[in-house]
Formats: structure tokens, sequence, C-alpha cells
């Protein structure tokens, strides 16, 4: 692993639906504050709340984001609002975005699988090869990894990682259930590191399924020439995550000796980065103490 990591977690942004619509703009409010929620009746509004921007600045503090919710509703005078989506932050200002990157990549690819997710996207620039952000979504639930340092180059934070949940439908003062928000994520993720090797080998099995499929589709498209193997390594190595996994996609494409050859080709290429079940463990544990450390304060 590249880097170590260091995340502070809170709240980014907060849906509120309301059936009072507002015709001006307050600052903790984003841009698209007001959207009409069709099919309710009475018509019903969504707000786009920002906790950080209102005199409780510190989102890092679920007391805090309470009292900034509190205060934001009763300044406009919001009735009846309902928290429908929330997005939790976890921001690291010491590590660069591309040092996580593949980690993220990882956690992504096991949660997708167990969740079922085939909605997933990741971005990298046009001009410029830097990359920008990972997603996977489906109708409840999005994580997103984001350069944040591409998206504020005068912030402090460098990368961002989103734990989403929408369709809440919490009441403000429900602070209980607004807690359990989280924590359904947070069961997802324990679920996640508590796989065995087994089921990991598995899962990346499946992942070589496809490398392998792309590789034969590459070749008859005359990219590389059958058993260029180094060729579609380093095309598809962002999606090879253990030594294992390449150990067995060597073997798959008729390597005798595949575990000599995993073990030299990554010898050869230092930046290669490879993972052990331990790494995901200890990355899931940091992520939930750092949500908990949120929750407590």
């Amino acid at each position: 692993m590249k880097a170590t990591y260091d995340y502070c977690c809170g709240i980014d942004t907060i849906e509120l639906i309301s059936p009072t619509y507002l015709d001006y703009s307050p600052p903790f409010f984003s841009h698209d504050n007001k959207r009409r929620i069709v099919g309710n009746s009475p018509e019903t509004y969504a707000y786009r709340f920002n906790p950080s921007y209102t005199y409780y600045t510190n989102n890092y503090s679920l007391s805090n984001c309470i009292k900034a919710i509190y205060y934001a509703t009763e300044e406009v005078e919001l009735q009846e609002p309902i928290i429908n989506r929330i997005d939790f932050c976890f921001d690291d200002r010491e590590n660069d975005y591309r040092d996580l990157y593949k980690l993220n990549h990882l956690l992504f690819y096991l949660i997708a699988k167990k969740l079922n997710i085939s909605n997933d996207y990741s971005s990298c620039g046009i001009v410029s090869p830097v990359q920008k952000t990972l997603r996977i979504q489906n109708g409840k639930l999005e994580a997103e990894f984001y350069n944040k340092l591409l998206e504020e180059p005068k912030g402090k934070i460098k990368c961002r990682l989103e734990l989403r949940i929408k369709r809440v439908k919490c009441a403000i003062n429900n602070i209980a259930a607004l807690s359990e928000t989280l924590t359904q994520w947070l069961d997802i993720l324990t679920s996640v590191a508590n796989l065995k090797n087994k089921d990991l080998d598995i899962l990346l099995g499946e992942l070589n399924d496809e490398i392998i499929k792309h590789y034969f589709e590459d070749v008859k498209r005359g990219d590389y020439c059958k058993k260029d193997y180094k060729s579609m390594i380093q095309r598809y190595h962002k999606y090879i995550f253990t030594r294992r996994q390449l150990s067995q996609l060597l073997k798959r494409i008729g390597y005798k000796s595949y575990d000599s050859v995993a073990s030299k080709y990554k010898n050869s290429h230092r930046g290669l980065e490879f993972f052990k079940i331990h790494e995901i463990r200890a990355y899931v544990n940091h992520i939930i103490h750092a949500a908990n450390q949120f929750l407590n304060s």
C-alpha cells in the first residue's frame, strides 16, 4: 500500500423535504436548493442543506450537525421538515487521491458484488490523465471516492470518501434514526471486511473472467498480438488486486510456473499495488472508527 489513511467523518450535505416553498436562497442551501417532488400531495419541495454553512460550522460533529439542522429549519420557517437523504463524508488531508484510489476501487468492487450493484462509474481527465472519481450506486445507496483537491485546489482536503443513503424519511428530531442511517453503511462494510480468503479468491476470479474476455476482444481488434500477456496486464492492472489473482490469471492463460511468473512481474513493476485481506479489514476498521467518533461527538 502506498499510503496510510487519516479520515475525519462528518456530514457533507443533507436533503430536506418540506411542503414549504422558499422564494429565496439562504446561504446554507445550495444553488439547486428548490426541487419539487413530483407525485406528492400536497406539493413537497426538496432543499439541499450544508450544515457547515451555518453558525455551527463543525460538520465533523453529529451534535453540531443536529444544531445546524434546527437552526436552518427555524431560520427559514421550514414546516414539517423531513430528512430524505444524507451524504456522509470521510475526509483525508494527508494522502493524495491516487494513493488511496486502488484500495477504494477494491472496496467498491466488493461492496458492489455483495449488494449486486451494476451501476458503477470511474473517470479521468480528458486533457490530463488525472484520476477524478469512483462511484457505485443503486436506488438506496451510493458510495463515491473523489479527488477533492482537484475540485477545490485551495482547500485542505485532498481526497474524500462519501457514503450516501437515500429515501431516509427521518424526522429531524429522531436522532437515533439519523445515527442508524450511517450504521447501515457500517454493517455493509463490516460484512465485506469479514470475507474469507477463499471468498475473496472467488470474487477476484470473476474479475479475471472479465479481464480474459476483454483480452480476447483486444486481440480480435488487433490492439496487440495473442499471447502478449504483458500488454494485457498493463492495460488491466487496475483490476488486479492481489498477487494470487495475478497468479491465477497467468495460470488460466497457460503459464506453467504461474506463481513464479507473478512474483517476477510484481518485483519488476513496483507501481503495481497488491492487497491482502487484513489490509482491507484494517481500512474498513479505520472508516468505522472515524464514523463512531463522529456519532459520539
